[in-house]
């Protein structure tokens, strides 16, 4: 609940949680590439964060998984994320293409309740991964 608070008074602000699990993503990945030592010490604040992002995913927060221009993905935290998450059934995907600005989010919004910010100009670039 207080997540959705946060989320809700973020909702005019470029910092989403979207964005800021993607700067989590990012600095594991620091961790694991500049500092491993520190990566040791900080192993288990990090496999908490990859549990507390995968129970976002099931309470209806997508998570980026593919992000930037070429789309890419090298996160660890992110694997580790995705590890966490137990699919049962089939999976699903749906993919949504369209013009620039042809309310590719807002549609995705009001039929699934994702959270993608909308706004004039603004662009939603890359693959996410929720739950519905």
């Amino acid at each position: 609940n207080d997540v959705e608070k946060l989320d809700l008074k973020l909702y005019n602000v470029d910092l989403t949680i979207g964005l800021f699990v993607d700067e989590l993503f990012e600095l594991y990945d620091y961790y694991f590439d500049e500092q491993p030592t520190m990566l040791d010490k900080y192993q288990n604040t990090f496999e908490r964060l990859a549990d507390r992002i995968s129970q976002l995913v099931y309470k209806g927060f997508a998570i980026h998984i593919l992000r930037s221009r070429p789309l890419y993905s090298q996160s660890r935290l992110m694997e580790n994320t995705i590890k966490k998450l137990r699919v049962s059934g089939r999976l699903a995907v749906l993919t949504v293409i369209g013009e620039q600005s042809s309310a590719k989010s807002s549609l995705l919004n009001s039929t699934f309740g994702c959270n993608f910010r909308v706004s004039s100009g603004r662009c939603t670039i890359g693959v996410y991964l929720g739950n519905i």
